[in-house]
Parts: structure tokens; C-alpha cells; sequence
């Protein structure tokens, strides 16, 4: 399945720091393992900059514009999007 394998809501990714994240990073662009992140508002955020420049393949995207998780808001796409950037 290498190269073939994306890995979403990996939020823990997010609370990596320092020679753990250095790591991790290698070893998923080592492996071809994509992450997609989501806006979730409060929660963390990704450190794109240092994954990408790892080699890591990223996407951004949201599979809750109205669920359990986020049932409040417009549905729109473009708040979400403001809510990650």
C-alpha cells in the first residue's frame, strides 16, 4: 500500500514538537503517507510548513460541515477554509 495510503483527522500529528515530529515526518514521507487536516476551530494545527518541507504530502478538506462534531455555522466551505488558513 505504499504511496497509496492517506491518513485524515491524524490530529496528534499536530501536537508533535522537536525531534519526534523530525521523525515522524521522515518516516511518513519515507512511506508515501499523505495526511488531510480539517478546520476544526480551536483545535491544533498541523506544522505544514516543516511536513511539506519533510516531504509529506498534505491536503486540507472537511467531512463535518454539519454534524455532532461542528453543528453550528452556515455549511459553507469558505469559512471552513478561513477556520485552517
Amino acid at each position: 500500500m505504499q504511496g497509496r495510503v492517506t491518513l485524515s483527522h491524524a490530529f496528534a500529528v499536530a501536537e508533535l514538537r522537536g525531534e519526534e515530529l523530525d521523525v515522524t515526518a521522515a518516516l511518513l514521507a519515507a512511506l508515501g503517507v499523505s495526511l488531510v487536516t480539517c478546520a476544526v476551530g480551536g483545535g491544533p494545527v498541523m506544522p505544514t510548513a516543516q511536513l511539506t518541507r519533510s516531504g509529506v504530502l498534505l491536503a486540507a478538506g472537511s467531512d463535518g460541515v454539519r454534524d455532532a462534531w461542528t453543528p453550528f455555522g452556515d455549511g459553507s466551505m469558505m469559512t471552513l477554509a478561513h477556520l485552517l488558513a
